[in-house]
């Protein structure tokens, strides 16, 4: 079967298990993503080999659709159209199906007439039939670019192919694509260990939520710097439905929630401490805040004319807090009696208090108030 998709109670349109996919995943990679270095893997697979069957292989296909054109004839082409010529290049979808299991879709790089791509956790013995089809998602609509199939000999690599394109194709079986995938799969552990250490701190934008790791592992590419991974290149050896990548996933969500559940009990134990009450900067100038459903009223009073830029300046370091500690970005909009508006690019005007104006922060349920001072307020 292909995939395990075979006794899958229902299958995606893109031959996925919807019940495996993380919410993060992109569309077109339900199925399971592009592996990382797919050209590279290609290159290194090379050698003929014979197989009986396979479990839990990865398919990597170079397709190229119409002849072949050197690189220096492509670059020829760019320079001479200004870049125009990509627009001819093919979008192609491509359609697998093993046997009469569901069938697997997926794309191939936007305006590539080459390009690789890869799926994953494949189960093919010697005698089965592959079938293959190509479709150019053009400007205009789809065409349809053929489709070839064959039965297949047990030997890697193989080829499909038709007038109009050809996948010549390598296979890397269960034990391969479990090597290759491991130092992905060590730089998830290495990610998820870095949030199971995340502490809660009040001092931290987002109470030390560690963001930048969570992101990362939701990302499409690995880190620039530190070179680590995601959860796509990973699942793009083994697809997302195996059991190495669902128990991190699970782990994932379960980590993420733990920060949430001790950031909220931190919010509900900073309000137990701190008073609703408007706050003073230093030239005197007094902020009330207050909730009024989704939006937070705000007023300004002063003795003195006001300073925009200034008040601007002070308004826009209000970090707001929702329930589970993560700051909730939100821009202030204030006016004075006469209608005049508050804003930096009129630093000279001087505006009489009191000025009046809100915070707009969407579907936020803003619980506290970081104010410039650094000292924290209720907003209700």
């Amino acid at each position: 079967m292909a995939g395990g998709l075979a006794h899958a109670a229902s299958v995606g349109p893109w031959g996925e298990d919807p019940k495996v996919v993380p919410r993060f995943a992109p569309k077109e990679e339900r199925r399971a993503p592009k592996v990382p270095s797919g050209d590279q893997i290609w290159k290194e697979l090379q050698s003929e080999r014979t197989y009986e069957r396979v479990d839990g292989a990865l398919l990597v296909c170079h397709l190229q659709v119409g002849p072949h054109v050197p690189g220096s004839a492509r670059a020829v082409m760019d320079v001479m159209t200004f870049g125009l010529s990509e627009l001819a290049h093919a979008d192609v979808t491509l359609k697998l199906r093993l046997r009469k299991d569901p069938q697997i879709v997926l794309w191939g790089p936007r305006k590539h007439d080459a390009s690789f791509v890869s799926i994953p956790s494949l189960a093919i013995k010697r005698g089965d039939r592959l079938q293959m089809s190509l479709i150019d998602r053009g400007i205009f609509g789809d065409r349809a670019l053929g489709q070839s199939s064959a039965v297949w000999d047990g030997r890697s690599p193989l080829e499909l192919s038709t007038d109009k394109w050809t996948a010549a194709c390598v296979i890397a079986d269960g034990p391969e694509a479990r090597r290759r995938v491991q130092p992905w799969l060590d730089s998830l552990d290495r990610q998820l260990q870095t949030i199971a250490d995340a502490k809660i701190d009040r001092e931290s934008f987002d109470f030390g939520r560690p963001t930048r790791v969570i992101d990362q592992l939701e990302s499409r590419f690995k880190e620039l710097f530190t070179k680590e991974g995601n959860f796509r290149y990973a699942a793009g050896f083994l697809g997302w439905g195996h059991a190495e990548i669902q128990t991190r996933l699970t782990r994932f969500g379960e980590l993420q929630r733990a920060f949430d559940e001790a950031a909220a009990r931190e919010v509900i134990a900073i309000r137990g401490e701190v008073a609703h009450t408007p706050f003073v900067l230093p030239d005197g100038t007094r902020i009330a805040i207050s909730a009024s459903g989704k939006r937070l009223s705000v007023r300004v009073d002063a003795d003195h004319p006001l300073d925009c830029a200034s008040l601007r300046e002070s308004i826009d370091r209000i970090q707001l807090i929702d329930a589970q500690g993560r700051g909730v970005l939100a821009e202030a909009s204030l006016t004075d009696q006469k209608g005049h508006a508050c804003t930096l690019d009129r630093p000279t005007r001087a505006l009489r208090a009191p000025l009046h104006g809100s915070f707009a922060i969407g579907q936020h349920q803003v619980r506290l108030l970081r104010t410039p001072l650094g000292d924290f307020l209720r907003p209700d």
